[in-house]
């Protein structure tokens, strides 16, 4: 049985502020959680998410607070899937960034601010897709769970 056909054990509609972001990110992953999903996995979930919606937050809405998101979590066997879409800018050229890692073999006062996020979704995730269909982005991608 493919992913989109799985019935969503979590869905949701909140928006690009702080407390709405936080509140839908303890009810993940107390679902998650109650699904069996280990602590370990929680973690690699949350880092995920949290990169994956900072993003939208940041560059698709440009910190605009009442943006919304829509979440869709399904699991398919020991993998959780995950589909966010938004409404905002779309990414540039519309691909993916490429992730790499970023040089923290400089100077402490030289170390860069950001340049981790996609980095640390393309390690923890796979699956990873990204479309704009009409007026909106979705991405796609599933983390594994469990042994």
């Amino acid at each position: 049985m493919t992913v989109a056909k799985q019935p969503a054990i979590f869905h949701t509609h909140f928006t690009s502020d702080p407390v709405s972001i936080a509140s839908t990110m303890v009810a993940l992953l107390d679902c998650l959680g109650k699904t069996g999903v280990a602590a370990d996995d929680l973690g690699s979930m949350e880092i995920v998410m949290l990169e994956a919606i900072n993003n939208i937050v940041e560059h698709a809405y440009l910190y605009c607070p009442d943006k919304p998101i829509e979440l869709l979590v399904r699991k398919l066997g020991q993998d959780v899937a995950v589909e966010l879409t938004d409404s905002g800018a779309q990414m540039p050229g519309g691909i993916l960034p490429k992730g790499a890692p970023a040089n923290v073999d400089v100077p402490v006062d030289q170390l860069p601010e950001g340049g981790f996020g996609w980095y640390l979704i393309r390690t923890l995730s796979k699956d990873l897709h990204y479309c704009r269909e009409g007026n909106e982005n979705r991405l796609t991608f599933s983390v594994t769970t469990g042994d």
